[in-house]
């Protein structure tokens, strides 16, 4: 029962290796990161080694996860939402894999090295977890986006957030455009994305791309993302 559980997990850890090769694969040819493509070479040799029923097929899986952490901590520190959304899924992997393979290894010093790093793996699971359902903090508004009074002028504004601020006013104080000469405005200037309309090379689905974006305007630049999930600043 337990050889054919551990191949379960090998096909499963091949899957996601599969997924991870390719998907990162075409990161790297769009001068991406190509972690994701190392993690899947190593999740393929460690479903091939696990099919095989071969402890190293385990040290692979755990390798994965320990370095992942290692670099979430290197990029995002102790940020609970950036181990949750990285380091759940190698760590889950990494403590199957681990307890599941113990049978595996010889006993003695290295079959009680296997058993303990996944019981380190599921027990870094549970704490991110459990973490995940604590408050860490909230968006507090600061004197710049705090809730002001309503009122008209026109001088120069941010948009530093989806709904004008941490408010949400989603209210612009310039009183110069009204209902009385909206219909005079014209256009001052235009700035294309190049993904929609003519000319946007690709699949037939780019005719069903929209731009559906909330600038944010801050200290004179106006930032946008594109239906590519591309970052455009412009110099308003």
């Amino acid at each position: 029962m337990s050889k054919l559980l551990i191949r379960v997990l090998a096909v499963l850890i091949g899957l996601i290796g599969l997924i991870c090769l390719v998907g990162g694969g075409w990161l790297l040819s769009l001068h991406g990161s190509p972690n994701y493509l190392i993690v899947g070479i190593v999740y393929l040799l460690a479903a091939i080694q696990l099919w095989r029923l071969r402890k190293s097929g385990a040290w692979l899986v755990g390798l994965v996860a320990l370095l992942t952490v290692l670099w979430v901590i290197w990029v995002h520190g102790f940020i609970v939402w950036a181990w949750f959304l990285r380091v759940m899924i190698p760590m889950v992997l990494a403590a199957f894999a681990m307890l599941l393979a113990t049978p595996l290894a010889t006993r003695g010093k290295k079959r009680g090295a296997q058993i303990c790093g996944g019981v380190v793996a599921a027990v870094v699971t549970v704490a991110i977890l459990g973490h995940v359902f604590i408050p860490h903090g909230t968006a507090i508004s600061t004197p710049h986006n705090a809730y002001q009074k309503v009122g008209g002028d026109n001088q120069p504004s941010t948009w530093s957030a989806y709904g004008g601020s941490l408010a949400g006013k989603r209210y612009s104080t310039a009183d110069q455009i009204n209902r009385a000469n909206v219909a005079r405005l014209e256009v001052a200037w235009i700035y294309r994305t190049g993904e929609t309309g003519k000319g946007f090379p690709g699949d037939a689905w780019t005719d069903h791309m929209t731009f559906e974006a909330t600038p944010i305007l801050y200290d004179g630049t106006l930032y946008l993302t594109t239906s590519e999930t591309d970052v455009v600043a412009i110099d308003a």
